[in-house]
């Protein structure tokens, strides 16, 4: 495991935003108690897809960084060919060796 971002959460959040776990906690517990309403709302604006493409992307950016370090998840950066493709959110292993062949 290497030292950075996002050991113990999200760090960065943590060290540029004085409050942000009582944040995080607030907004993590307001997600898993929506009420009918709010739960429709967000199936019809879509927000749901969303929120599940933002924890796909963050859990696939974890186990990059974990397994292999900062250096290694920047190179989803270098362009077009090196940015994960669908099918590579759910293997970031198959995803590293794809970029580093």
């Amino acid at each position: 495991m290497h030292d950075g971002p996002f050991v113990g959460g999200d760090r960065v959040g943590a060290e540029l935003l004085p409050g942000f776990d009582k944040l995080e906690e607030a907004y993590r517990k307001r997600s898993s108690n929506k009420s009918v309403l709010d739960q429709i709302i967000w199936k019809l604006t879509g927000l749901d897809l969303k929120l599940q493409q933002y924890r796909r992307g963050e859990a696939f950016a974890r186990a990059v960084y974990e397994a292999h370090g900062m250096k290694a998840l920047n190179l989803a950066w270098q362009g077009p060919d090196q940015m994960p493709k669908l099918d590579d959110i759910g293997s970031p292993d198959r995803w590293y060796q794809r970029v580093t062949r």
